[in-house]
């Protein structure tokens, strides 16, 4: 139960001296030393071992025992976020279980260590795998974004679409770890959603976004780009009943999300008016970008500010004492494509107070 610390030797010996410690200069109170040798058959090949992966930001470990399978280490290893492709070789003889790993990371600065507090392990890069590094761009509708280096987060890649002329709006996520599976490789890929809601519209089927890899360095890398869901929709006109549908141009029918107003904030004001609201709901943006909204309420009908698809700004009219539902009319330029939305909330008019006598006076 004493406390202290300890070295761990390592030495090949057949049949030699065995190893002791002289302790005769030790000074202080109860000052003890021992050895304690353990052959290489008595530590055995039960002991785990624990492999290591960091990138200088993340960091992961593995653990697997010393007789596991090659198949089941792979698939261990394939589990871990920042290696790409793995491959490993398992040889066994009387003295020793030797692993030849072949890992292509994600990162450029990945390092991998084992530790182990029996066996000296050395990790020797026998082939050396560039990681993938470098830069892509992306191609849609015939223009080019700038440069972006590789594995860039999702709102950097959101910019540099919408810098471009032919893009009005997208969402984009990213995925840190997916598997291709037509190779197997792991890699990691942006979801790109075109919105109707800036200018362009890009409504309708759209063309696939292309990758410029030109600027892309790595052992082994691929790139490609998919379409996850069709547009909609393209209009089509038959002159026959519906048998043959003909179509010559690119014009486009959007379906747009049916407004609601949720809340008025705040929820009550004076019978003179003037007071600054925001309503707020989902589907405001009838239109995109060119969305004009007017606000009603009751059946007052009163000039409006879009300030983003889920909120307007809106100011009183003047108004009887009353409690009446809050809705917005929203529109484009075109004729006749006024909307009104739905309407779950209410705003109260209420009298400007007054004061009728003090008391003392």
């Amino acid at each position: 139960g004493e406390h202290g610390y300890a070295w761990l030797v390592t030495v090949n010996v057949d049949d030699g001296p065995s190893l002791s410690v002289n302790g005769n200069l030790l000074e202080g109170t109860g000052a003890i030393c021992s050895v304690s040798i353990h052959s290489i058959d008595d530590i055995g090949f039960e002991r785990p071992i624990e492999f290591v992966v960091e990138d200088g930001i993340h960091r992961e470990s593995l653990i697997f025992q010393r007789n596991i399978s090659e198949s089941l280490l792979k698939n261990d290893m394939e589990s871990l976020n920042l290696l790409a492709h793995v491959n490993v070789v398992r040889e066994v003889s009387v003295d020793y279980i030797k692993w030849k790993l072949t890992l292509t990371s994600i990162g450029t600065s990945t390092k991998f260590f084992v530790q182990d507090d029996f066996y000296s392990v050395l990790l020797q890069n026998e082939h050396l795998i560039q990681p993938v590094h470098g830069y892509i761009s992306l191609i849609f509708a015939g223009e080019e974004t700038r440069p972006i280096e590789a594995r860039s987060g999702a709102i950097e890649l959101q910019e540099a679409l919408m810098s471009l002329n032919t893009v009005g709006d997208v969402d984009v996520a990213f995925n840190a770890s997916v598997v291709d599976v037509d190779t197997g490789l792991r890699g990691f890929s942006y979801t790109i959603t075109f919105t109707t809601l800036g200018y362009p519209e890009n409504a309708g089927d759209l063309p696939v976004v292309q990758i410029n890899s030109s600027q892309l360095s790595g052992s082994y890398f691929l790139t490609r780009a998919k379409k996850l869901s069709q547009g909609c929709c393209d209009v089509a006109v038959s002159f026959n009943g519906g048998h043959d549908f003909f179509s010559n141009t690119s014009a486009v029918f959007v379906y747009d999300e049916l407004p609601m107003v949720t809340s008025v904030i705040p929820s009550h004001g004076y019978t003179t008016g003037s007071t600054d609201v925001v309503v707020e709901g989902t589907g405001f943006t009838f239109a995109g970008n060119g969305t004009i909204v007017t606000c009603i309420f009751g059946e007052i009908e009163v000039d409006g500010m879009l300030l983003d698809s889920g909120r307007a700004l809106c100011r009183t009219p003047p108004s009887a004492i009353a409690l009446v539902f809050v809705s917005l009319k929203l529109f484009s330029s075109s004729p006749g494509s006024a909307l009104v939305s739905q309407s779950m909330a209410t705003f109260e008019f209420v009298p400007i107070p007054k004061v009728i006598k003090t008391v003392p006076d």
